[in-house]
C-alpha cells in the first residue's frame, strides 16, 4: 500500500539550461567566441545579461591588440 503514491517524473518540465562558458576558457585570442557576443551590425558589446566581465575585458583586449575586425 505504501506504493501506491509513487513520485513521478513531471512531462512538462524542461531540461536545465547550461551556461555556454562552464568548459571553455575565455581567452583573447579565441575570436570566433568572442564575436557570438558581439552584434553583427553595430560592432557593441552585447549587454550584461548575456555577455558577463570576463568576456567584456577579452573583447576589448581583442580590439586593442588588433584581433577582432568588429569596431
Amino acid at each position: 500500500m505504501s506504493n501506491l503514491f509513487t513520485t513521478s517524473m513531471n512531462p512538462y518540465e524542461q531540461p536545465q539550461k547550461g551556461c555556454i562558458l562552464c568548459d571553455i576558457t575565455v581567452d583573447f585570442k579565441n575570436v570566433q567566441l568572442l564575436s557570438v557576443f558581439i552584434n553583427p551590425h553595430t560592432g557593441r558589446i552585447y549587454s550584461r545579461h548575456i555577455t558577463n566581465r570576463e568576456i567584456s575585458k577579452a573583447i576589448k583586449k581583442a580590439h586593442s591588440m588588433g584581433k577582432s575586425s568588429n569596431h
